[in-house]
């Protein structure tokens, strides 16, 4: 037995030896005597100078540690004399017997005063690009399986403590400049497998625009790369930011969540997901899969009832005023959600605003040029309500007010040329400016610069309203079609919505067919072209000047005074067509119809330039003839917003006159007849007087 005694004092010799030798190292060696060579190596493989401005201590056991002082590295060449990266103190230390059996337990790792200058120029070229060396060689042949990380290898860290910490970005290409600082994170002890609390504090400063954010992110996490899943559980991120814009007290965020990854297979969960901001309360989820091939991304996510006005005015937004103070009120959404590399899709939407509800969703195919499909449907919305209120009338000015500049159209003529859409709207009711419609559908398709609705369909007022509409922005100029058929509406109902009196009424039918291109409104107007026809049924026209104007032809034809309330003519029908070339609309066979009255007209009416010409011949309808073959010409001229209207009777007096002069010369003595000529003037005179007397003309 006095062998094993000799082997165990060996031994005891043997670690005696190790424990003074180590010690009479750590005391005699000073590795500051090799800063200078390090210096030297770091700045001749990376062309960087390294400052080791700290007193750097090593120790061997029982820890293995290193402690750095304050330390800098240059940065590249072109972006200043800033430091690419500085710390203050950096200490690790790691059991050193333990390490002989595959085994790293490392106390507290710490770092103090890290901070990185992290920069891109106006070339696009970024300050750490240099430090990445490509090797230019092809491929290694394939080998067997490495070990993953973490394979055959027990780590346990007590924690890591970094203490104001900061990072500095800058974009010279686009002009952001963001800068994290402080950054402290905690971390509790960890191994592999074992849950470990996170403490992750900073505060984020943006330049352009002015944003600043403190952020707190708590949780626990686990890291397991032996099986490759990764957990983090718990875990609450709150966000407080101000700005110019935001409230003087800022917007706090708050968001829970936990995820659970899977690496091995690919997949990840995030659930559940809240969040909550400025009163509105949002949660959901969300399902990755594919990983590690084609990425995959499924998720829903809904929210709370809310009051958009008061999330605006929480976020430092003042709410749009609206005709109605009711609306913006309240509404929330759901919606279901999936995601690819290349592509979104947005299969379910749900969402009630004020008084309306929507259903929809849409996918976009090939991020890099977008393919859009969607469908919409909404049951009743109002549109007047969300418009803004009605401006408070404003007295003339005491000079008339130069011509407004010509309006161009803002049209995105590049975006327009890279869409590709194909959707569909339907609402059950709508109403926008006073008007009402029902069962509306619309389909929009949108081809490279050329975008259409059609066919659109509505129904109004008793009757319909067919219509086909393009615009086509792939040449220079934006050129605009549209043809539309309006049938049985009933004009008396839709007048009154819109203009507040029912001027013209009947049962209505409307075809046209209009085409123009530019890219102003006045070339638009000076550039149409094409063809309308009208026709009313059983109709009326009232309540207006031509309605009067034509009591008054009625009525001295009769012989009776015009009477002031006379203003109504009804007729059986009302039909017109006309063509429009370059602005200007010319219709020659506009035909009235009444138990009353024929009318016939024909003009012209001057869009670019607002104004009519037009004339209404009048006559009292007899069997359907114009009686005696006479008619009283109305003429209507002037500008839209103040027509002129007369009654040209000089002719019709003039025969009227001579058919009385006649008549009286067949009863006048011989001997009176030489008198022809005065007593034709009396009698023109007579007539003319009870013309101003009787019918104001």
């Amino acid at each position: 037995m006095k062998w094993i005694k000799r082997i165990l004092a060996a031994l005891v010799v043997l670690i005696l030896l190790f424990v003074i030798a180590a010690a009479v190292l750590v005391a005699t060696f000073d590795p500051n005597v090799y800063k200078q060579r390090v210096e030297q190596a770091v700045e001749q493989s990376t062309g960087r100078e390294l400052a080791l401005q700290g007193d750097i201590q090593l120790s061997f056991f029982p820890w293995l540690g290193i402690k750095l002082g304050a330390a800098r590295l240059g940065n590249a060449k072109g972006f200043g004399n800033e430091p690419f990266a500085s710390v203050d103190n950096v200490q690790v230390r790691v059991k050193l017997l333990p390490l002989f059996r595959g085994e790293i337990r490392a106390d507290t790792v710490r770092f103090q005063g890290l901070e990185a200058n992290l920069s891109k120029n106006a070339q696009g070229v970024s300050n750490w690009q240099d430090l990445i060396k490509s090797t230019g060689k092809q491929a290694p042949p394939e080998k067997a399986e490495q070990p993953r990380p973490g394979q055959n290898l027990t780590l346990a860290v007590d924690g890591i403590d970094i203490e104001n910490a900061a990072v500095h970005w800058r974009n010279a290409q686009t002009g952001q400049d963001i800068r994290i600082a402080p950054i402290d994170l905690t971390t509790g002890a960890f191994a592999f497998g074992k849950p470990f609390d996170i403490d992750l504090s900073l505060h984020l400063k943006n330049a352009k625009p002015a944003v600043a954010a403190d952020l707190n992110l708590t949780g626990a996490a686990t890291v397991n790369p032996d099986t490759q899943r990764y957990v983090l559980a718990d875990t609450k991120l709150t966000v407080n930011a101000t700005s110019e814009q935001l409230p003087k007290d800022g917007v706090e965020a708050t968001l829970k969540t936990a995820m659970n990854a899977d690496l091995k297979a690919g997949t990840a969960t995030v659930r559940p997901l809240t969040l909550e901001i400025a009163g509105l309360h949002l949660a959901g989820q969300a399902t990755a899969t594919g990983l590690n091939s084609k990425p995959e991304v499924q998720g829903e996510l809904k929210s709370d009832a809310f009051n958009p006005r008061k999330l605006l005015q929480a976020l430092g937004q003042e709410p749009p005023a609206t005709r109605d103070p009711k609306v913006l009120n309240n509404a929330n959404v759901k919606l279901a959600f999936s995601a690819t590399q290349n592509s979104a899709q947005l299969s379910q939407l749900e969402m009630q605003f004020d008084d309306t509800r929507v259903n929809g969703q849409g996918t976009v195919e090939s991020f890099n040029k977008p393919k859009i499909t969607f469908s919409a449907a909404l049951d009743t919305i109002n549109l007047d309500r969300y418009q803004l209120p009605a401006a408070e009338a404003k007295p003339a000015p005491a000079k008339k007010p130069a011509p407004p500049a010509d309006q161009r159209l803002p049209l995105p003529v590049e975006t327009l040329r890279d869409l590709y859409v194909d959707g569909r709207l339907t609402a059950g009711k709508l109403k926008a400016s006073g008007l009402n419609f029902t069962d509306v559908n619309a389909t929009v398709t949108a081809r490279d610069g050329d975008v259409k609705i059609s066919p659109l369909a509505l129904k109004l007022y008793q009757g319909s309203l067919k219509s086909n509409a393009n615009m086509n922005v792939r040449g220079d100029i934006p050129e605009f079609t549209v043809d539309s058929a309006l049938d049985g509406v009933q004009a008396g109902a839709l007048l009154t919505e819109l203009v507040g009196d029912d001027y013209l009424t009947g049962a209505t039918r409307l075809t046209l067919d209009l085409k123009t291109r530019g890219r102003t409104i006045s070339i638009l107007k000076r550039a149409l072209n094409g063809n309308l026809a009208v026709s009313f049924k059983d109709g009326s026209l009232t309540n207006s000047k031509l309605a009067g104007y034509i009591a008054r032809a009625v009525a001295f034809f009769k012989g009776q005074p015009s009477a002031a309330s006379a203003t109504e003519t009804r007729f059986t029908s009302l039909t017109g067509s006309g063509q429009i070339v370059r602005g200007i609309l010319s219709s020659n066979n506009l035909a009235l119809v009444s138990p009353t009255i024929l009318a016939k007209g024909q003009g012209s009416v001057n869009i670019p330039q607002s104004t009519v010409a037009y004339t209404l011949d009048v006559a009292l309808n007899d069997a359907g003839k114009p009686k005696d073959n006479r008619y009283v010409p109305l003429e209507i001229n002037g500008p839209f917003s103040d027509l002129g209207y007369k009654l040209a009777l000089s002719d019709v007096v003039k025969e009227q006159a001579q058919q009385a002069l006649e008549k009286e010369l067949k009863s006048t003595p011989q001997e009176l007849k030489s008198k022809e000529q005065e007593l034709k003037q009396k009698l023109q005179d007579k007539l003319q007087q009870q013309l101003k007397d009787g019918f104001n003309f």
